[in-house]
């Protein structure tokens, strides 16, 4: 670091200038990447282990300039950490704790999207609560959803979000493929849900063990649905697979089985082609 000025404190030490560098290497250990340093200012609490690093745009690029940090840094022995919004070409994660490593980053309780190439202002996935492990290397990213992370209930929990498909679920486990471009996930059928959050669907919620979201068709396929509530009926889907489009367009329901009403279940249809329309409506 080339400085302008350091004041020396009991407990901490300020310093700033105009040039300075993170050197990458294993530092004990600690991995460290290179980021280049262009009016920064800093304060450095020893047994804290802790130097916050801050510039006058307060941006820091990162692996070759293909990742830009907007926010602060924050250097100790174990390693290199961030602090604000993290973003790639495809994608952005807005998080307090983020961990740099040699192959990428791993960010706590973020905000996280992809960014649709086909529409700027809407991303192909948008997370909330999320451990996003984010492996540029191998171009795979593991999603979590964070079960102890407590979000304010006005931004509706912890979930995972597609806008194209207008459906939320709060599986817990995901995996971004971004050669594949496939967003794979898994979870316990008892407790994730899939929710279309489409006005006209009103609500339309079921459960699932598992989805893929084809990020080119812009379709998610749903797995291991034990049935769909619509009106009065119970609907159960051949082998368990509904299919959503655009706009949370649910495909039609070949060879299903019905159970009419959901309380008694007195009635009970199969081969049925089914069009599910909303929460309250099929046909």
């Amino acid at each position: 670091l080339d400085t302008k000025g350091i004041l020396f404190m009991t407990d901490s030490l300020l310093a700033s200038g105009d040039k300075g560098e993170i050197k990458e290497g294993l530092v004990g250990k600690g991995y460290f990447p290179q980021v280049q340093l262009n009016n920064y200012s800093l304060k450095w609490w020893p047994k804290a282990d802790s130097m916050v690093i801050t510039t006058s745009k307060n941006n820091f690029n990162f692996y070759n300039a293909t990742a830009n940090l907007e926010g602060s840094l924050v250097l100790r022995s174990a390693g290199l950490f961030g602090n604000g919004t993290l973003r790639r070409r495809d994608s952005e994660a807005i998080s307090k704790s983020i961990k740099f490593n040699k192959e990428g980053f791993v960010a706590d309780n973020a905000q996280f999207k992809v960014i649709s190439d086909k529409d700027a202002n809407r991303p192909m996935l948008l997370g909330k609560g999320l451990t996003v492990d984010f492996n540029q290397t191998k171009g795979i990213v593991g999603l979590a959803i964070n079960q102890n992370t407590t979000i304010d209930d006005t931004l509706g929990g912890a979930s995972m979000e597609f806008p194209f498909a207008a459906y939320k679920t709060n599986i817990n486990r995901a995996q971004w493929n971004i050669n594949a471009k496939t967003i794979a996930m898994k979870g316990d059928v008892k407790s994730s849900t899939f929710t279309a959050t489409a006005e006209e669907q009103e609500g339309l919620t079921f459960n699932g063990s598992a989805a893929v979201y084809d990020v080119e068709k812009m379709m998610l396929n749903i797995s291991g649905v034990p049935y769909v509530t619509s009106a009065d009926a119970r609907i159960y889907p051949d082998k368990g697979l509904v299919a959503v489009r655009r706009n949370g367009e649910m495909l039609p329901l070949k060879n299903a089985k019905l159970e009419l009403d959901t309380i008694n279940l007195f009635h009970r249809l199969k081969n049925g082609n089914i069009q599910v329309l909303s929460r309250t409506k099929f046909a």
